[in-house]
């Protein structure tokens, strides 16, 4: 696990190494163990290592091999669960090797394999490989997008790197919003990929190969999913059996470490399934550690404790009960690299900051929402059917007066909120109704959010990449499909993983999702939509495939999430941080700081909620003028 960064110019010989080496000092966080750097012709390659497998040197990066008389060097962030089946394989060709991990594999995968070689890793990665051969420098990513990887192009110059703020270490990177991804922004909290939210800098995507020579640049897709039914399984019990025959191997497979491995361990189902099948694998107790907070509605480890009683085990629990926001927020914003306002940020930051002293490497429950329809959004799409045209048009004007009936009592997700935005999604197509579940801002609300500003936006549609995704899933896809794989390419990927693995990163911590690999997203998709959504709630297969394993209020509970309470922060402990961020507000912002301030009055005096609408703006400043602004 590492950060990595380089230039590639074929317009001069010598890359300088002052800009390398100030996109190398931006990602230590990543790699606390070690540094390297490689210079020769036209190609410049930074690294920072997270010593997790093959603790010595010889898997230092960048790691070279002469081939064919030419040098062929990677810089890899990731992690190949496979490495060693892969290294006997070429073993077998004829390879030497000279250390014992992951990254030679990779290296020599790529000279025997070429850019087939993406598709035997299991596990996750970003990389870059600089090969001589034909001066050609390949940035990969994984299928699943786990880790980032970004790229900034100039003419023949281009900048790649793990983290957004190292591209930016560069003083010839222009600094300039991207409107398109703004409005994205201030519509889903977070910035879908190819977009950043820096004008001339691009995601690579999930499954994407760019190969960049002087005379061109190549853009394909390794992997792409693919929808089918499963040949195997024509029962309940079958798809039962295989899912869990799927999962006992990829918990299994994520252990491959030389150093410890934890688990992250919540009140819910999802970590509560990594949790069983590593009893399962007896191995030794599992590591599980639990961070609690202070705050009563938001802390799940009076849950935990109720599990390890009933089922046996020991977790460390550690309580964080003196945050100190205020303090604290600027590192937070900082270290989520790109925009992104998901509430759960302040957790992760504060967890990974606990976590940092007892282990390198955590276990998630990640992804599991999105391939097994987890999220109460995919049964409001069902519900919003039975309701009748006539009165789904009557609804559009309910929401704002529902945010003044219903009261906001210590839910994560206040009744008004849902409601409001259910009632606000009714009067959609059901493809972007969907997608309108989870906004922040509608659109007639960013009009008086960006004000005089909002010709910048109005030709960006905030939902184009969300429905590019359900139109291009290939196979014969139910709605609930295509909805599930639009979910997991922007709301999985683009949000949740760039942000669990910045948050990580960020403090030196390496976290896995076993649940979340290539062989668990396609068999997903094998399965009938009944196997997921029922009784009005999702994740059925496995709530019955773990009924008789799991405690029952573990597998009968609703989806809950790790959600912060922002509302009660603002008038709070970050009243001050926003009153001063909204007071600053200038015409770089392109906010309208009349309409901010409104929003403002009536939070911070508890005549209405805007909690959520405020954070997006509150994080929006601070990341402006952390990333962009130099005076």
């Amino acid at each position: 696990m590492c950060g990595i960064a380089g230039i590639v110019d074929f317009e001069s010989k010598f890359i300088s190494k002052e800009k390398v080496f100030a996109m190398q000092s931006c990602l230590t966080h990543r790699g606390p163990d070690g540094s390297g750097t490689y210079f020769s012709d036209h190609i410049a390659l930074a690294h920072r290592r997270l010593s997790i497998i093959d603790l010595n040197t010889g898997s230092a990066q960048p790691m070279t091999r002469v081939h064919e008389g030419k040098n062929i060097t990677l810089v890899f962030n990731g992690e190949i669960y496979n490495f060693r089946k892969l290294r006997d394989r070429l073993l077998n060709r004829g390879y030497v090797f000279k250390s014992d991990g992951d990254t030679e594999v990779v290296l020599y995968s790529y000279i025997e394999f070429g850019n087939r070689a993406w598709e035997l890793f299991e596990g996750f990665f970003a990389l870059a490989i600089w090969d001589e051969r034909n001066e050609e420098l390949t940035l990969v990513r994984d299928s699943l997008g786990i880790k980032p990887l970004y790229f900034s192009q100039n003419g023949k110059n281009t900048l790649f790197a793990s983290e957004l703020k190292s591209i930016l270490a560069v003083d010839e990177v222009k600094r300039e919003m991207n409107p398109e991804a703004i409005t994205n922004f201030f519509s889903h909290f977070y910035v879908p990929s190819p977009l950043s939210p820096v004008s001339g800098i691009s995601q690579i995507e999930p499954g994407q190969v760019i190969q960049i020579r002087k005379e061109s640049i190549r853009s394909s897709f390794w992997w792409e999913l693919e929808v089918s039914p499963c040949n195997l399984c024509t029962t309940r019990t079958d798809h039962m059996e295989h899912v869990c025959s799927e999962i006992t191997s990829s918990v299994s497979s994520s252990l491959e470490s030389d150093v410890p491995v934890g688990l992250l361990l919540s009140g819910g189902l999802d970590s509560h399934i990594v949790l069983q099948e590593l009893i399962k694998l007896d191995q030794g107790p599992p590591n599980a550690i639990t961070i609690g907070f202070k705050n009563g509605a938001f802390d799940e480890s009076g849950e935990v404790l109720r599990s390890a009683s009933s089922m046996k085990f020991t977790s460390e629990i550690f309580m964080v009960s003196n945050l100190d926001l205020a303090k604290d927020f600027d590192s937070i914003v900082h270290s989520s690299d790109t925009l992104n306002a998901n509430f759960a940020a302040i957790a992760e930051f504060y967890i990974f900051k606990e976590v940092h002293s007892r282990y390198k490497v955590v276990l998630t429950g990640m992804g599991v929402d999105e391939l097994f329809a987890g999220y109460q959004t995919y049964y409001a799409d069902i519900l919003a059917k039975k309701i009748p045209t006539p009165i789904a048009k009557l609804a559009k004007g309910i929401p704002n007066k529902l945010a003044n009936i219903i009261p906001n009592i210590g839910s994560r997700y206040p009744l008004s909120w849902k409601l409001s935005k259910f009632t606000e999604g009714l009067s959609y197509p059901e493809i972007r109704r969907h997608f309108i579940w989870r906004t922040i801002f509608s659109e007639d609300e960013k009009k008086r959010l960006f004000g005089n500003n909002f010709d910048l936006f109005n030709n960006h549609d905030p939902f184009y990449f969300h429905e590019r995704h359900v139109e291009n899933l290939k196979g014969p896809a139910s709605i609930l499909q295509r909805l599930q794989y639009a979910d997991f390419r922007t709301f999985c990927i683009d949000n949740a993983n760039l942000l669990m693995d910045a948050m990580s990163m960020s403090h030196s911590v390496e976290s896995r999702p076993p649940l979340l690999t290539n062989k668990m997203l396609s068999l997903a998709f094998t399965l009938p939509d009944h196997l997921k959504v029922s009784g009005g709630t999702g994740k059925a297969v496995l709530r019955q495939a773990y009924k008789d394993q799991l405690p029952k209020r573990v597998v009968s509970g609703k989806k809950v999430g790790l959600v912060s309470p922002v509302g009660e922060y603002l008038r709070n402990e970050l009243r001050n941080l926003l009153i001063e961020s909204i007071n600053e507000i200038d015409d770089t912002d392109l906010i309208d700081s009349h309409y901010v301030k409104q929003l403002a009055k009536q939070h911070l005096s508890g005549i209405q909620d805007h909690g959520y609408k405020l954070y997006l703006i509150l994080v929006y400043l601070r990341w402006r003028r952390i990333f962009l602004k130099t005076t």
